[in-house]
């Protein structure tokens, strides 16, 4: 089924960012290697303050703060699950 033909809509807004491409501005987010902060501020497709009224902080945590919790448990996890499968021999 197609839906509509009009053109794109402008992404670099909040209202007009959909489901998929704030799953994925935060998937790159999360898994950037440089960390959070440095993927968001180098966004080009982003308007200032857009990110920040995705994601809601407050007085304790920003936006991006909260976001980076995310990032350092998915790379601790992706760890555990490495040394998981990859014990050392020793231990075998």
């Amino acid at each position: 089924m197609r839906f509509s033909s009009s053109p794109r809509k402008d992404c670099t807004q909040p209202d007009n960012m959909n489901l998929r491409e704030l799953q994925n501005l935060l998937y790159q987010s999360i898994t950037d290697p440089d960390g959070t902060k440095e993927s968001i501020g180098e966004e080009p497709r982003l308007a200032p303050g857009v990110f920040e009224a995705l994601v809601h902080g407050d007085e304790r945590l920003s936006s991006l703060e909260r976001v980076d919790i995310y990032a350092n448990a998915y790379f601790c996890r992706l760890l555990e699950c490495l040394a998981e499968d990859f014990r050392p021999r020793s231990q075998y």
